[in-house]
């Protein structure tokens, strides 16, 4: 068909595109036609709907199309074939329209073929055969519509589907977006709400600390001036051995007061880094027994026995004497303040791979667990400790600076039968480099790790076991 008769159909038809032959239906029923010669043959269903045109001839014209149009129009399909008066009167060069009619499917095959005197005899005996074959083209036509009305419906379903994963996808961007910034959110929240509570707890331990400072400045300062004044006010009157006392309990007042000026003054220079180690060669075992033996008076008092570690347990070390002594003299001074009358203080010491490590167990109050890393913090002390023999919480923060300085670390614990345990480890020689260290230790350790299997990992604190070894009472030393 050329374009022209294209157009002539969609316009007699009102169809927008005029549809051909999609299936090969009427080019199927040609060869039945073919001495009849046919220019064109036109498919509908029973309402006259254009369903197939095929055309072999392209000088039919739109006078003769319009006219095969009407005849189709008025035609009700009743009979089983239609010889178009109109254009059978004409001349002999111009084709017989003929309808084929179809009762049971209801539709129409109509076509133009060659005008002759014979043309009706032989299209009645093709009636039954074209009529069979209108049947099946129309069949043919109507499924290869329903298949490209489904065919379209699944391009149809298949684009909403399309769009739906894409907003499926959107909408679950949107919503793990939202949860991401709603996660964001609460963590920056819950960091604020952090820091602020670091800072609350921060002013609340400067607050507890001036408090305390504060006292424990007041106290001596006041007992130096009271007993200052009084030495004033007798001094014509009061005898020499009244004088003597109010003397020593000024000295005492100043003693206290120096230590604890010293206390902040060595934190601070701590902290600062601009404290110098001393280091050298010593006896850790003599040293505990030193310090021991110094404080045993304090102990005598409450009638509290300290047992220390017998000799040989521990190699001479390299440390700072007078800091290390400093550190041991404040976890015995605090287990005897912090123990009831009458206990026991065991002072246990030992080696493990190129680290030594001393740990001070006591009977006392014991310490919270939530409390066990923050006591070694400045100003802080354990909330079983802060009224009563409390101090000023400086001790320990000293001890841990301390032993830093030492590349050691510390860390409490509490006792299964009750009280506290203080554990502090250390390099033999804090100078050595750590793989030196490693390759200079030896031998079997008196003291062992956790698993008795040598020296302490760089990752975790080392918690030694009790030593076997019996330990002598500083009575009997």
């Amino acid at each position: 068909m050329t374009q022209d008769f294209d157009e002539m159909i969609a316009t007699l038809f009102g169809a927008e595109e005029p549809p051909r032959d999609p299936t090969g239906a009427l080019m199927t029923i040609r060869p039945l036609l073919s001495e009849l010669r046919p220019s064109l043959l036109v498919l509908t269903d029973a309402d006259r709907t254009l369903l197939a045109a095929d055309s072999l001839d392209t000088s039919v014209d739109a006078p003769t199309a319009e006219a095969l149009r009407c005849q189709l129009e008025l035609d009700r399909g009743e009979g089983p074939l239609r010889l178009l008066a109109p254009l059978a009167e004409l001349p002999s060069q111009t084709p017989f329209a003929v309808v084929f009619g179809d009762r049971e499917a209801g539709g129409v095959l109509a076509g133009l073929v060659r005008a002759a005197s014979d043309v009706p005899l032989r299209l009645a005996e093709l009636v039954p055969a074209l009529q069979a074959a209108g049947a099946l083209a129309r069949l043919a036509v109507l499924s290869h519509r329903r298949q490209e009305r489904l065919e379209t419906q699944v391009r149809h379903l298949r684009a909403e589907l399309e769009t739906l994963r894409t907003c499926q996808g959107e909408i679950v961007s949107q919503i793990v977006e939202e949860h991401h910034q709603r996660l964001e959110e609460q963590a920056h929240r819950m960091a604020l709400e952090e820091v602020y509570r670091a800072a609350e707890a921060a002013n609340q331990a400067k607050t507890e600390f001036l408090a305390n400072m504060s006292h424990e400045l007041r106290t001596p300062l006041h007992g130096i001036l009271s007993f200052a004044a009084f030495g004033i006010k007798k001094a014509q009157t009061a005898s020499r051995e009244d004088l003597y006392q109010y003397f020593q309990k000024i000295e005492r007042s100043g003693k206290s007061l120096l230590v604890l000026i010293n206390d902040l003054l060595d934190l601070a220079k701590l902290e600062s880094g601009r404290a110098t180690y001393d280091f050298a060669t010593l006896d850790l075992r003599l040293l505990l027994l030193t310090v021991a033996d110094e404080l045993s008076p304090l102990a005598a008092q409450k009638h509290i026995r300290m047992a220390m570690p017998p000799a040989g347990t521990t190699p001479p070390i390299v440390a700072d004497e007078t800091k290390l002594v400093q550190v041991v003299r404040n976890l015995l001074s605090n287990a005897i303040k912090f123990s009831p009358d009458g206990s026991l203080i065991e002072i246990e010491a030992g080696m493990a791979g190129p680290r030594v490590w001393v740990r001070v167990s006591d009977r006392g109050v014991g310490i919270p667990e939530a409390e066990l890393e923050a006591i070694f913090d400045k100003f802080i002390q354990s909330s079983k400790t802060r009224t009563g023999a409390g101090g000023t919480g400086l001790g320990l923060a000293i001890c841990r600076e301390i032993l830093a300085g030492h590349k050691g670390r510390i860390w409490a614990s509490n006792r299964p039968g009750g009280g506290s345990v203080f554990t502090f480890e250390m390099p033999i020689d804090p100078r050595t480099p750590p793989q030196d260290r490693d390759n200079h230790a030896t031998g079997t350790a008196a003291g062992c790790r956790r698993d008795g299997t040598g020296p302490p990992t760089e990752g975790g604190p080392l918690e030694p076991p009790p030593c076997p070894a019996a330990r002598l009472d500083i009575a009997e030393v």
